[in-house]
């Protein structure tokens, strides 16, 4: 509805039109979701390409894998938090523990990889969205 009959916007027009149809952006969210649209050289974004990142998990979700992608995981953040250093199955119930499970067998660990290198892969950032991902966060030395 922002871009009838275009393939392409300015990045900029596309940020504009996020925050005024969602909540608006701040200056550093925009700053991190502008590297995962990949703007050429004019700052023209193609419209499917800002649809791979921002619409595959629709647009507040989309917003939040690029600039704290730890907020779409909460209950893994807590989980941690909650045991102030210590095992983190401390904190947590049989609930807890069962879903652990089930997660842990959804989930990839790509030795080498990181948050960077999704960004400028967007062949890869496709793919694993066409898989389901959900999340992508660094894992340090793992």
């Amino acid at each position: 509805r922002h871009f009838p009959g275009q393939t392409a916007a300015s990045v900029d027009a596309l940020l504009d039109a996020m925050s005024a149809a969602y909540d608006p952006l701040s200056e550093e969210e925009r700053e991190a979701i502008r590297p995962w649209l990949h703007p050429d050289a004019d700052g023209m974004v193609c419209l499917l390409d800002a649809d791979a990142v921002l619409g595959a998990r629709g647009p507040w979700r989309g917003t939040l894998f690029c600039t704290s992608c730890a907020e779409l995981c909460p209950e893994l953040v807590l989980q941690v938090v909650m045991a102030g250093g210590r095992d983190r199955h401390v904190a947590m119930t049989v609930a807890d523990i069962a879903d652990e499970d089930r997660t842990t067998r959804r989930t990839a660990l790509f030795a080498g990889w990181s948050r960077a290198s999704l960004v400028d892969c967007p062949l890869a950032l496709r793919a694993l969205n066409v898989l389901g991902m959900q999340a992508a966060l660094d894992a340090g030395d793992a």
